[in-house]
C-alpha cells in the first residue's frame, strides 16, 4: 500500500526535525494534505515489544487448522443506499492439531449461524456448532462437540448479517455526486492490515494464505468487479461470479459493486482496466498507460511474470489509504486516477505513476509473496516504496527520478530515524500496533537500506536474488531470512565475493534502530584514511555503542568517477576500520558514498571539508547531482547537533550560483528559508535577501516563470522551487515576470500552466495593482469550487500592499460575500506567516477589527486562536510589543473572546522565536555584513570564526521532535519520454518456436487510405537547445475512407500528442471548415495502433485531414528519427539526425499508417539550425530564413507515391559531391573518400535503367543522393532518392580501401539501387513477400555491379556467396518459405529479413531466369514493373508476368509449379542422378535434402525442379536451358545417344538443388578433376562438386571416406570460386575438430600448398580481382593452420606496420596477432585510433579478435562493452574473437556469461546476448561445454524474456553437433591421420635414402 497522498516542498522534510522553525513556515497550498496510511490510525499508540505466546494477550490466531479455500457469497443493495448487507462463507479447512474449536477472526459481524460437514466422508451431513465471540481479540470461536483429528478435512458454513461501514474499513459505503446533483452510492472494500474479518470471519493473517471464489448478488443496474475475472458462465444478471484466485491472504481480497466505468488497454498479453465514477473516463488515460509501462517494466525486472490473468485499478470516492496493492484489483483515491494536460499538474502526473510503481511492485512484493507476520511489514512496503522510483526510473528514463527520491524518502528516513525507536523487523500483535508500522520505519527507511544493497552488491546480483526469492516463494509467505538465502545464492551465483554473509550484513540493519554515523579521518601523509562509526543521533551526547556492516566506496579529485556503485569496501561491525588499500593525494578531496546510495551520514575533518567547498567551486560536477544534496543536508544537520562549524556549511553552499539541478537547489532552497523565516523582521533583512539573489539569480533567469517546451522534466519542479525562494526574497526579476505573466492571464488569456498556477498567482499578487487585486477578489467569491476558493484565498495572502491586505481582511467580516464560517477565520493565517508586511497588516485589522472578528464564532473562540499562531510569526521586538499591546488591550476590554490561559500561549511562542534570535541573529548579520564587503563567496577566516560561534548556539536553541509522516514525491512527466525508450529488437526464431498471432491484430484495417502526408519536424541537435535530442512535429494528413466509418486506425510510437484533429477536405478555392477533436481510443502498445474516432461519419471516398502535433525523441538506437555523432579533425563532437524507417519505425517520426501497401506522397518541409543542412528523398526547393537568420526552413518537393518506411531525411553539416542529379553526402573530412562511390553509383544506376528499359529519372523522382551515416544499424538502405550507409559501406581510400571492400560497395550500391525498381516503384505488400524486394535486390546486387565492374566475375561469386551459403540454412527445421504468411509481430518481421529473403530469393529468381531464357526474363521484369508501379505487389503479379513472357518450349506447363513449389514450401531437393551401368541412362530422383534428418522439418516435400545436365560426352557447361523437369517422387530417366563414363546436373548450379551420384560416378569425375584442366568441368561446377560432397558426407549421405578421396584433387586447384566452397566447408569441419587440429593442420597446408606457393604474398597488376581474392583466404587458411613461411612473412610485414600492401592487410594483421602479444596488439590498436578510412577502421577493429592470449581476449571484450566500438559493430568484433582461433570459444563463453548484463546494456538488449550465446554454443565440442550452457540458461533464461527460446535452442544445436561428432567425425580423423601417416613414412623413406647416399658419397 502506498504511502503518501502528495504534493508538498521537500522543505518540510527537513524542517520535520526542528519543530519550532517547521510551525513558522505555511505549507503550499497541496493538492492533497491528507496522509496516507494502512490500518486504523485511531488506535495508534506507544508499543511495548510482545512475545509470541498461547497467553490471553496474545492476538495470533491458534494453529491447530488452517484455510485451505474460501467460498464467498454477498447480498448488497448499495444502489439504494442501504448499508444492510448479508453474507455465507464455506471455508475448506484442514485439522492441523487436534482439537474441538476453530477459531476465526470476525469483526462488526452478527446474526452468526454456522455449521460444519466432513470433506473425508461422502455421506456426510452439516452438523450446526456453538459460535461464541471473544470481543477485544476479535475471535469467532467455533466449538464442535468431538475432537476433529489432525488431519482430516471439514468445511465450514457460516451464514452472517453485517453492514457496511461508514470509516472506510472492512466492506464499507461510498459515493458521490454528479453534475446534475444526483448522488450515487457504492460498496468498496479496505482490508489492510486488520479488516477482511468485517466483510467475513476469516483466517485474518497473512499467512494464512487460500484460494478464494466470491460471488456477489446486486442490482442488475451495477457491476461487480474482483480480484479475478468474471466467470462468465456462472454468472447471470445481478449476479456475478468470480473466477477462483491463486493462494493469497485475507487483506489482499478486494470487490466493488457500483456504476462506475472504465477504460482498458493491453501489453504484453495482459488486459488492464481503469474505474472511476462516470464522465472522468477520458481523464484516466495516464494512470492507464501508466498502469501498462510500469507493470512491464517490473515484470521484465523482476524475470517473473504478473500472476493474474487481468489486472484493475480503481478510484474511489472516499477512500482512507492512498492506495492499496488488492492483488489484481489495485484501489486508489479517485484523485490519482484523473489527469489532463489541461487542467493538473506535472507533480500529479508523476505521482500518479509513482503511486502505480509502489502499488504494482506490491502484486510481486506482498500478493505474489506475502509476508508471514507484519514484523516484516518492510519486507514489502520497503520494495513498493524502492520500487515506484525504480519502475518510473525504468519506463520513464528521462526522469531521474532518484533525484526525487533522494530529497524525499532517502532524507525522510535519515531525519526520522535519528529518532525513532524501533528497527525495521519488529514484532507486534494487536490492531493498533500493526497500525503504528505504517510509518518511515516500513516505507521510506527499508527503502533506502535496500537501494543501497541493490548498489552495493552490484543491481545484477541484486535482481537476480530477488528473481530467485519471486520464483522460490511464489504463492507463499517469508520472513527476512528468506530474502536474505536468496540473494547469498544470487552472490555465490554470480561470484561476488562478500567479506560477510548476506545475512549478516543486512540483518545488522534490519533488526537494530537507527543508521551510523560515519566519521572519516584523513591520513594526508599516507593518502589512507580510517572510518568510525556510531549511530547516528541527534544528541550527539547520548552515548550508544551500536555498529553495522556498512558497504562503502569513494571518488576523489584525480578520480571523480560514480559510475560503479558496487561496494568497494565492506566495514565490519566494529567501531573503527582503516582503509590502507588506497593512495589519495593530500591535496585531493575526498568523498565517501558514490551517488548516496548508502544510508548513513559522513563526517570529514575540516581540511577535507574546505578541499570539497573548493571543488565544489571550480568543477561542481566533478560531484554527482545527489551527492552535491548530500553535503549540504548533512553539513546542516551536523551544524544542528553541534558536529561542525557554521562556516563549512556556508563554505560549501557557496557553489550555488553554478547549480543547475533540482536535488541540491532543493536541500539548499530547505536550509535558505529557515534563515529567511527568521531574519525577515530585521532592519537589515536586506542583506540576507542580496545574498540568497546572488545564489540563484543566474539560474532563475535561465529558467524564468514559464514551462519551456521539450525541457528536461525536473526543470518544473525546479523552478517551481526557485521561482517561490527568489520571490519570497524579494528578487526584482522574479516579481516583474510573476506579474506580467499573471497580467498576461488576467488581461489577454494567456494560460497559465497547471504546475506553475501557485507561484504564478502569489508570485505576482506581491507587486499587482489594485484593479488586478479586485479581479482576484472577486473571482474567490464568485468561484463554486472548493479547491479554487482555497487556492485563491491562499495566493491573496501573497500581497504586499497593506491597503490591499486591509480590504482582503476585511472581506471576512462582510456578511454579504460568499465566504463560509471556516473560510473567514482563515484569510489573516495565508498573511502573516508570509513576512513583515503581512503580519503587520494582520496585527493592524485585529487592532481596528477585534471585537467583530470575536464574533464571527464566538464558541469557537477565533480571536485566541489567531492570536496565538500569529504569535509563531513574531520575530522582531516591533511585532512582539504590537501582539503584546494587542492581546492586554483585548483582555482588558473583552476577555470572554480569550480563554483562560491566551497570554501565556502567546508569551510562550513568542519566546522560542526570540530564544533563537538572541542566540544567532547577530552572528548571522554580522557574517552577511563582512560578506558584502568581501564580495561573493571570498568569506574571510575570521567570518567562518563567527559563524562557527554563531552555529553551535544554533544547536542549543533547537528542540527535536519526530516529523511523524513525511509528504513525498514531486516530479514531473513527459509522455513522450515514456516510448522513447529503446526496445530490444525483436528476436529471430525459426517458425517451430513461434507463438500464434496474439488476440490483438497486428495488421491495421483496410478501410482508410491515406493520400499524402505533409511533415514538418524540427529537431533539436545544439548544446544550446534546452530539449536537446528531442523534435517537435506537425503533420497533415490527407485520408480517403474505402467505407463509411468513424474509427482511425494508425500507428505511433513514442509520440507524445498536444493536438489531434480533423477536418473536411475543403474543395478547391473553398475555405477550410473548421477543426474537430479526434477522440483518443485505446492505443496498442504491443502493436504501437492508435484508436481515434471522429464525432461524426467519415464518409467513403471523400477526402479529409487529419492533423496532429506532437513530440518525439531522437534515440540513439538508429531506428527512426534518431540522432548519430562523429568526432571530427579537430576533436569536436559533432551531431547528426537521420532516419531508418525499415520497417515499423516512421511511426517514431509521424503518426502514419506504417505498412507498405499505404502508399501515399509525402511533402517534407524540415526546420534546421543555420549551420546546418538537410536532405531528403526529393529536390530542395526553398530555404526560407527565421529566427533572424539563425533557422532555416527547408522545403522539398512532393515524392512519388511511395510507402512510409521510404521517406528519409538527414539534418547535419555533411558535404555533397554531386552534378545536377547525383550526389554522394559524407562528414566534412570524408569527402575525398566518397569518389568512388559517386562514380560508381551513376553508372550502375545508368546501366539498370538500360537493362529495365525504365529510366530511373522519368518514375517521380529527378534526383538521388547517397549518405554515409556514422551510425546506421542496417547496412544501407533504400529510401527512394536518398539511400543511406554505413560508412565503410560508401566510402573508399585509393590508398587504404581493399578490393574487397570496393566490390562491396560498389555491390551494396548495385542492391540499393536496384530497390529504385524493386521495393520502392513496385512494393511488396506486406512483408511476408520481402522476398519481391530483397530478392531482385539481391540479385543485382551482383548482376547489376557485373555491368560496370566486368572484370570481377560477380556471376560466378554468385554462386559460393548465395547459393552455396543460403542452402546450409535451408537445409534444416530453422527456416521459413520464401512467402510467410504467417508474418504478424515484429519478430516475424524481423525473420524475414534473413538469407531466406535475401539468398535464396536472389537465387530462385535466377534459376527462373535461366529457366524461361534471358531475354524472356528482362522483358517479363519490365512489363511487372510498368504494370505494378506505384502499388503494392504480391508473388501471383510476379508469376502473371513471368508466364507471360515464358516460352512453351522451355517447359512452360511446369513454370507455375516451379514457382510454387519454391516460393510457398521450405528448403529444396536432393536430386539422385544415377548413370546406368552401360552408361546410356540417367535416372533422375528427388527427395528434401536435411542436414539432420530428425529435427522436426517434414522430409516428404516434394518440388517441380528444372534439371539441367551434361556427360562425359558432351561436356558442355555453357547450355543453362533445363532439359527436364522432374515434378513428382517418381523418377524419370533419360536415355543417351553413347555411352557416358560420368554425369554431371545442375550446370553452373543455376539450379536450386544439391546432387547425388553413384560411388562409381564420384569416382569419375575424380578421375576428370585430376586430369588435364579438371576433365573441362566448369569452374562453377567444380564448386558445385565440392559444396555438395562436404554436405552430403555431413547429412550421412555419403561416407566421407569418398569425399574426402575426391576432394583430394585441390591439390592442383588454383581458381577461387572452388576454393572458396572448400574452405566453407572445411570450416565447418575445423569447428568440430575443436582444438584438436594437429592432422587437420597438415591436411590444410598440403591441399592448399600448390596454391599457396603460386601466389604468394606479392600482388601482380596481371592478378585478376578473383586471384586477389584467393591470395587472401589461402594465405589465411595456411597461416591458420601453421605455415611456417607463411607466418613469418605476415610477421615480417607487420614490423612496416603503415605499409602493408591493403589487400593482404586482413591477413597480416591477424596473423601477427594471433602469434604476437600486447605489443602487437597495441600497434594495431594504436593505429585504430588514428584510422580515418571507415573500411581500414572496421578491418582493423574485427583484426582484433585474433589474438589468443587471455589478458587480450579481455582486452578485446572490454572493447566491444565499451563506447570505443560503435553498437553496430560489436557484434562483428565480438564475433571475430571466437571464430579466428578455436581456442577461444571457452574463455569468450566465460566472458560473456560473467558480464551478461554489461553485454546487453552494450549491445542493446538482451536478445543480442542470445545470438551471441547462441553462435558461441554452436562451435561447442564438448560435454563440459554444453554443461555450462544448460547452467547459464536455468540462471539467466528469465531475463532474456522471448529470446530464452533461442538459448533453449542453442543446447539442442549443441547436442546435436556432439551426437553428430560421435558418430561421423571419427571417420573424418581416422582419414587425417592415415594420410598424414602415410606422407610421413614417405618422408622418413626418403631422408634414410638420402643419408645412404651422402655415406657412399663420402666413402
Amino acid at each position: 500500500m502506498a504511502r503518501w497522498i502528495v504534493n508538498s516542498l521537500p522543505l518540510l522534510l527537513l524542517l520535520a526535525a526542528v519543530s519550532q522553525q517547521a510551525r513558522l513556515i505555511s505549507p503550499p497550498v497541496d493538492e492533497f494534505k491528507q496522509l496516507e496510511t494502512k490500518g486504523d490510525q485511531s488506535l495508534v499508540r506507544y508499543i511495548e515489544p510482545r512475545v509470541d505466546n498461547n497467553s490471553v494477550d496474545n492476538y495470533r490466531l491458534p494453529n491447530n487448522t488452517v484455510p485451505i479455500s474460501y467460498n464467498v457469497e454477498l447480498w448488497t443493495e448499495v444502489h439504494k443506499g442501504t448499508r444492510d448487507f448479508n453474507g455465507v462463507v464455506k471455508i475448506d479447512i484442514q485439522v492441523v492439531e487436534d482439537t474441538n474449536t476453530i477459531t476465526l477472526h470476525y469483526r462488526q459481524i452478527s446474526e452468526f449461524t454456522a455449521t460444519i460437514q466432513s470433506k473425508d466422508s461422502l455421506s456426510s451431513q452439516p452438523i450446526a456448532v456453538v459460535g461464541s465471540t471473544e470481543t477485544t481479540r476479535e475471535f469467532l470461536i467455533l466449538t464442535h462437540t468431538d475432537t476433529l483429528k489432525a488431519g482430516s478435512n471439514w468445511t465450514i458454513t457460516i451464514n452472517y448479517t453485517s453492514q457496511l461501514r461508514l470509516d472506510m474499513g472492512g466492506f464499507y459505503i461510498s459515493s458521490y455526486t454528479d453534475d446534475n446533483g444526483a448522488v450515487h452510492y457504492l460498496a468498496t472494500t479496505q482490508f489492510e492490515s486488520t479488516n477482511a474479518r468485517h466483510a467475513f470471519p476469516c483466517y485474518d493473517e497473512p499467512a494464512k494464505r487460500a484460494n478464494f471464489t466470491i460471488t456477489i448478488h446486486h442490482d442488475p443496474s451495477y457491476t461487480a468487479i474482483c480480484n479475478m475475472p468474471v466467470d462468465v458462465a456462472k454468472s447471470s444478471s445481478g449476479i456475478t461470479v468470480f473466477q477462483t484466485t491463486p493462494r493469497m491472504s485475507t487483506y489482499l481480497i478486494a470487490f466493488i459493486v457500483s456504476d462506475f466505468e472504465s477504460t482498458g488497454g493491453e501489453l504484453n498479453g495482459l488486459p488492464q482496466r481503469v474505474f472511476s465514477r462516470k464522465g472522468r473516463q477520458s481523464e484516466q488515460e495516464w494512470a492507464l498507460w501508466s498502469g501498462l509501462v510500469v507493470e512491464s517494466s517490473l515484470a521484465k525486472y523482476f524475470g517473473v511474470p504478473f500472476a493474474l490473468p487481468k489486472l484493475d485499478q480503481a478510484g474511489i470516492p472516499d477512500f482512507s489509504a492512498g492506495a492499496m496493492e488488492n492483488w489484481g484489483l489495485a484501489t486508489y483515491r479517485e484523485q490519482y486516477m484523473w489527469w489532463t494536460k489541461e487542467n493538473s499538474t506535472i507533480n500529479l502526473k508523476t505521482n500518479i505513476a509513482n503511486i502505480i510503481g509502489h502499488e504494482y511492485t506490491h502484486m510481486w512484493f506482498g500478493d505474489l509473496v506475502s509476508i508471514k507476520w507484519w514484523t516484516y511489514l518492510w519486507l514489502k512496503e520497503g520494495f513498493a516504496t524502492l520500487y515506484s522510483y525504480e519502475s518510473n526510473d525504468i519506463a520513464f528514463p528521462e526522469w531521474d527520478t532518484y533525484q526525487i527520491f533522494h530529497v524525499s524518502d532517502y532524507f525522510s528516513a535519515l531525519i526520522n530515524d535519528a529518532s525513532l525507536s524501533t528497527p525495521m523487523s519488529h514484532y507486534v500483535q494487536t490492531p493498533s500496533e500493526i497500525s503504528n508500522r505504517y510509518g518511515t520505519i516500513s516505507y521510506a527507511k527499508p527503502a533506502s537500506v535496500l537501494y543501497m544493497f541493490k548498489n552495493a552488491f552490484t543491481d545484477a546480483v541484486f535482481r537476480r536474488g530477488l528473481e530467485l526469492y519471486l520464483k522460490k516463494h511464489q504463492f507463499n509467505s517469508t520472513d527476512e531470512w528468506d530474502l536474505f538465502a536468496s540473494l547469498q545464492s544470487a552472490a555465490d551465483e554470480l561470484s561476488l565475493k562478500l567479506p560477510f554473509s548476506v545475512a549478516d550484513i543486512f540483518s545488522s540493519w534490519s533488526t537494530q534502530v537507527g543508521f551510523p554515523l560515519l566519521t572519516v579521518k584523513r591520513n594526508y601523509d599516507a593518502g589512507t584514511f580510517s572510518v568510525t562509526q556510531q549511530r547516528f543521533l541527534n544528541n550527539k551526547t547520548t552515548v550508544n555503542t551500536d555498529t553495522w556492516y556498512v558497504p562503502i566506496n569513494y571518488a576523489t579529485a584525480s578520480s571523480p568517477d560514480y559510475r560503479q556503485t558496487k561496494a568497494s569496501h565492506y566495514l565490519p561491525k566494529a567501531k573503527e576500520h582503516t582503509i590502507s588499500d588506497v593512495k589519495i593525494a593530500s591535496s585531493d578531496w575526498l568523498l565517501l558514498n558514490k551517488q548516496s546510495t548508502g544510508f548513513y551520514r559522513i563526517l570529514y575533518d575540516e581540511q577535507n571539508y574546505r578541499l570539497i567547498a573548493q571543488g565544489l567551486r571550480d568543477r561542481p560536477y566533478d560531484f554527482h547531482t545527489r551527492n552535491r544534496a548530500q553535503l549540504m543536508h548533512d553539513a546542516y544537520r551536523f551544524v544542528d547537533t553541534g558536529r561542525i562549524s557554521h562556516s563549512i556549511l556556508l563554505d560549501l553552499m557557496s557553489y550555488l550560483r553554478n547549480e543547475y539541478q533540482y536535488a541540491p537547489w532543493s536541500t539548499a532552497n530547505s536550509i535558505l528559508n529557515i534563515y529567511d523565516t527568521y531574519l525577515r523582521g530585521d532592519a537589515n533583512y536586506a542583506h540576507f535577501r542580496e545574498f540568497v539573489i546572488e545564489l540563484v539569480e543566474e539560474i532563475f533567469v535561465k529558467l524564468g516563470v514559464n514551462e519551456i517546451p521539450g525541457e528536461h522534466y525536473l526543470n518544473n519542479y525546479l523552478r517551481v522551487t526557485l521561482v517561490s525562494l527568489a520571490c519570497q526574497v524579494g528578487s526584482t526579476e522574479c516579481y516583474k515576470q510573476s506579474h506580467t505573466k499573471l497580467q498576461q492571464y488576467l488581461q489577454g488569456g494567456v494560460v497559465i500552466e497547471p504546475t506553475l498556477r501557485n507561484q504564478a498567482y502569489c508570485a505576482g499578487l506581491r507587486q499587482a495593482e489594485d484593479t488586478t487585486f479586485d479581479l482576484v477578489l472577486k473571482t474567490l467569491f464568485a468561484s463554486t469550487d472548493s479547491s479554487d476558493r482555497s487556492f485563491y484565498i491562499s495566493a491573496l495572502g501573497c500581497l504586499q500592499n497593506a491597503s490591499q491586505l486591509k480590504k482582503f481582511f476585511e472581506s471576512s467580516l462582510d456578511m454579504s460575500n460568499s465566504l463560509s464560517p471556516f473560510e473567514r477565520t482563515s484569510l489573516l493565517d495565508t498573511a502573516h506567516s508570509r513576512g513583515e508586511i503581512g503580519l503587520t497588516a494582520s496585527l493592524d485589522f485585529l487592532d481596528a477589527n477585534w471585537k467583530a472578528y470575536g464574533d464571527l464564532n464566538p464558541n469557537e473562540k477565533p480571536l485566541d486562536d489567531v492570536l496565538r499562531r500569529i504569535a509563531g510569526s513574531v520575530v522582531s521586538e516591533t511585532q512582539k510589543n504590537r501582539l503584546n499591546a494587542l492581546v492586554a488591550k483585548i483582555k482588558a476590554n473583552g476577555a470572554e473572546y480569550l480563554k483562560d490561559n491566551t497570554e501565556t500561549g502567546v508569551q510562550n511562542a513568542m519566546k522560542s522565536n526570540f530564544d533563537w534570535l538572541d542566540v544567532h541573529r547577530q552572528p548571522i548579520m554580522g557574517w552577511l555584513a563582512d560578506y558584502r564587503r568581501n564580495g561573493s563567496s571570498s568569506l574571510s577566516a575570521s567570518l567562518f570564526v563567527v559563524l562557527a560561534a554563531l552555529l553551535s548556539l544554533l544547536y542549543h536553541g533547537f528542540n527535536f521532535e519526530m516529523f511523524g509522516r513525511h509528504l513525498a514525491v514531486l516530479g514531473a512527466v513527459c509522455l513522450c519520454v515514456v516510448l522513447a525508450a529503446p526496445r530490444q529488437a525483436p528476436e529471430v526464431l525459426p517458425p517451430s518456436t513461434f507463438a500464434e498471432p496474439e488476440n490483438w491484430e497486428y495488421r491495421l484495417a483496410t478501410h482508410i487510405n491515406p493520400i499524402n502526408y505533409n511533415i514538418t519536424l524540427r529537431p533539436y541537435l545544439l548544446e544550446s537547445d534546452t530539449a536537446r535530442f528531442t523534435f517537435d512535429g506537425e503533420v497533415f494528413i490527407e485520408i480517403e475512407p474505402v467505407s463509411t466509418t468513424r474509427l482511425v486506425s494508425l500507428h505511433s510510437r513514442n509520440l507524445n500528442y498536444t493536438k489531434s484533429e480533423y477536418w473536411a477536405k475543403p474543395a478547391t478555392g473553398s475555405v477550410a471548415a473548421n477543426p474537430i477533436q479526434l477522440t483518443v481510443g485505446p492505443h496498442n502498445l504491443e502493436t504501437d495502433i492508435k484508436n481515434l474516432t471522429t464525432t461524426s461519419d467519415l464518409v467513403a471516398n471523400q477526402s479529409y485531414i487529419l492533423h496532429f502535433v506532437y513530440k518525439g525523441t531522437m534515440d540513439d538506437d538508429m531506428h527512426g528519427f534518431y540522432r548519430s555523432s562523429y568526432v571530427n579533425d579537430n576533436n569536436e563532437t559533432k551531431w547528426l539526425g537521420s532516419t531508418q524507417f525499415q520497417t515499423n519505425h516512421a511511426r517514431r517520426a509521424f503518426p502514419s499508417f506504417d505498412e507498405p501497401q499505404f502508399k501515399a506522397t509525402f511533402d517534407v518541409n524540415l526546420i534546421r539550425p543555420r549551420t546546418y543542412n538537410t536532405v531528403s528523398n526529393t529536390r530542395l526547393i526553398s530555404s526560407t530564413p527565421m529566427q533572424n537568420g539563425e533557422y532555416f526552413l527547408d522545403v522539398y518537393k512532393t515524392t512519388p507515391k511511395m510507402s512510409t518506411y521510404l521517406l528519409a531525411f538527414i539534418i547535419s553539416e555533411f558535404s555533397i559531391r554531386k552534378d545536377e542529379t547525383f550526389g554522394v553526402l559524407a562528414r566534412p573530412e570524408f569527402y575525398p573518400q566518397t569518389q568512388y562511390s559517386f562514380n560508381v553509383g551513376r553508372k550502375i544506376l545508368a546501366e539498370l535503367s538500360t537493362y529495365l528499359d525504365l529510366n530511373y529519372y522519368t518514375l517521380g523522382n529527378d534526383k538521388m543522393d547517397m549518405a554515409a551515416i556514422p551510425d546506421f544499424s542496417a547496412g544501407a538502405m533504400e529510401n527512394w532518392g536518398l539511400l543511406t550507409y554505413r560508412e565503410r559501406s560508401l566510402l573508399v581510400d585509393e590508398t587504404a580501401t581493399t578490393l574487397s571492400s570496393r566490390q562491396s560497395i560498389a555491390a551494396v550500391v548495385a542492391h540499393e539501387q536496384a530497390h529504385m525498381w524493386f521495393g520502392d516503384l513496385v512494393t511488396c505488400k506486406w512483408w511476408s513477400y520481402t522476398w519481391l524486394n530483397e530478392g531482385f535486390a539481391r540479385y543485382f546486387q551482383y548482376f547489376g555491379t557485373a555491368m560496370v565492374e566486368t572484370e570481377w566475375s560477380m556471376d560466378l561469386q554468385f554462386v559460393v556467396d548465395q547459393i552455396q551459403s543460403v542452402m546450409g540454412m535451408d537445409s534444416t527445421n530453422a527456416t521459413n518459405p520464401l512467402s510467410d504468411e504467417n508474418t504478424f509481430t515484429p519478430a516475424h518481421l524481423s525473420r524475414m529479413f534473413n538469407s531466406i529473403s535475401y539468398n535464396k530469393g536472389a537465387t530462385f529468381i535466377r534459376m527462373i531466369e535461366h529457366a524461361m531464357g534471358s531475354d524472356n526474363f528482362k522483358k517479363s521484369l519490365r512489363e511487372y514493373l510498368l504494370k505494378n508501379q506505384y502499388r503494392p505487389s504480391v508473388p501471383e503479379d510476379l508469376l502473371n508476368a513471368w508466364l507471360a513472357n515464358w516460352p512453351a518450349d522451355r517447359f512452360k506447363a511446369d513454370a507455375k509449379k516451379i514457382f510454387t513449389s519454391f516460393t510457398t514450401q521450405v528448403g529444396y531437393p536432393l536430386i539422385n542422378a544415377e548413370l546406368s551401368a552401360d552408361g546410356k541412362s540417367i535416372k533422375f530422383a528427388q527427395k528434401r535434402f536435411l542436414l539432420k534428418q530428425a529435427d522436426g522439418a517434414d522430409p516428404n516435400l516434394v518440388y517441380t525442379v528444372p534439371i539441367t545436365y551434361t556427360t562425359s560426352l558432351e561436356k558442355n557447361f555453357n547450355d543453362t536451358k533445363p532439359k527436364l523437369v522432374l515434378a513428382s517422387n517418381t523418377p524419370a530417366t533419360v536415355t543417351l545417344s553413347s555411352a557416358a563414363t560420368w554425369v554431371l546436373a545442375n550446370i553452373q548450379e543455376t539450379g536450386y538443388y544439391r546432387v547425388n551420384y553413384t560411388e562409381s560416378n564420384w569416382n569419375e569425375i575424380h578421375k576428370a578433376l585430376i586430369g588435364t584442366n579438371w576433365g573441362g568441368i566448369h569452374e562453377l561446377n567444380r564448386a558445385q562438386v565440392v559444396d555438395d560432397l562436404l554436405n552430403l558426407a555431413r547429412a550421412g549421405h555419403i561416407k566421407y571416406e569418398l569425399t574426402l578421396k575426391v576432394l583430394e584433387y585441390l591439390e592442383t586447384e588454383i581458381n577461387y570460386i572452388p576454393w572458396t566452397s572448400a574452405f566453407n566447408g572445411f570450416n565447418y569441419l575445423a569447428i568440430r575438430l575443436g582444438t584438436d587440429t594437429a592432422h587437420f593442420s597438415t591436411y590444410i597446408r598440403q591441399l592448399t600448398n600448390k596454391a599457396y606457393n603460386q601466389l604468394g604474398f606479392e600482388e601482380s597488376t596481371l592478378n585478376t580481382a578473383l586471384e586477389i581474392y584467393l591470395r587472401t583466404k589461402v594465405l589465411s587458411w595456411s597461416c591458420r593452420y601453421g605455415n611456417v613461411d607463411c607466418i613469418n612473412r605476415a610477421k615480417s610485414y607487420f614490423k612496416s606496420l603503415y605499409t602493408v600492401p591493403k589487400n593482404i592487410r586482413s591477413v597480416v594483421y591477424c596473423v601477427s596477432l594471433r602469434e604476437g602479444g600486447a605489443t602487437e596488439f597495441d600497434a594495431l590498436y594504436a593505429k585504430f585510433k588514428t584510422e580515418k578510412v571507415a573500411t581500414e577502421e572496421t578491418l582493423l577493429q574485427n583484426s582484433f579478435g585474433c589474438v589468443k592470449q587471455q589478458a587480450l581476449i579481455e582486452r578485446v571484450f572490454n572493447l566491444v562493452l565499451s563506447n570505443e566500438i560503435r553498437r553496430q559493430d560489436k557484434s562483428s568484433v565480438l564475433t571475430t574473437l571466437y571464430t579466428e582461433n578455436n581456442e577461444n570459444v571457452s574463455p569468450v563463453f566465460k566472458l560473456v556469461t560473467a558480464n551478461v548484463d554489461a553485454l546487453a546494456t552494450a549491445m542493446g538488449g538482451y536478445s543480442s546476448v542470445a545470438t551471441v550465446v547462441s553462435n558461441l554454443a554452436a562451435r561447442f565440442t564438448e560435454q563440459s561445454q554444453l554443461d555450462d550452457l544448460k547452467k547459464f540458461n536455468a540462471d539467466n533464461s528469465a531475463k532474456f524474456g522471448s529470446s530464452a527460446s533461442t538459448l533453449k535452442a542453442a543446447e539442442t544445436t549443441v547436442q546435436e553437433n556432439l551426437d553428430w561428432a560421435e558418430t561421423r567425425l571419427g571417420t573424418f580423423r581416422t582419414y587425417l591421420a592415415s594420410r598424414n601417416g602415410s606422407a610421413t613414412l614417405s618422408g622418413l623413406s626418403l631422408l634414410t635414402l638420402l643419408l645412404v647416399a651422402l655415406v657412399t658419397l663420402l666413402r
